[in-house]
């Protein structure tokens, strides 16, 4: 996960977005492999977020995929129950309505965040 910046090279001005720079990025991997990445920001720190940002969410993209199915599954219907019986000891419908508008914002929460690239 930890790599060093070696070396940072300005290339052009964005054609499709005014006031973002493309830089070319070296990287020096923890086994000493050097990886040349492309990055896009306002200025360089900005890009340099956006690369460091990108590497997170690749490991934990990574992470999530060796969870299996059954488990995700699982989950869901633990958190379905909790709901329902949340609803039922309070005799109010309306948390079956907000615990399933809750349930589909984390799951888009979830695709938009393992969605994103570098």
């Amino acid at each position: 996960m930890k790599a060093k910046v070696i070396k940072v090279d300005y290339r052009k001005e964005s054609e499709s977005f005014t006031d973002w720079m493309k830089y070319e990025i070296t990287l020096l991997n923890e086994d000493n492999s050097e990886e040349v990445i492309p990055a896009y920001g306002k200025d360089l720190q900005h890009a340099l977020s956006r690369v460091a940002k990108g590497r997170r969410v690749e490991v934990i993209k990574h992470k999530t995929e060796k969870i299996p199915m059954e488990v995700w599954v699982v989950l869901v219907l633990m958190y379905s129950t909790a709901v329902s019986m949340l609803a039922t000891n309070s005799n109010n419908p309306l948390w079956i309505v907000l615990g399933l508008a809750g349930l589909g914002f984390m799951l888009y929460v979830i695709r938009l965040i393992l969605s994103r690239t570098k």
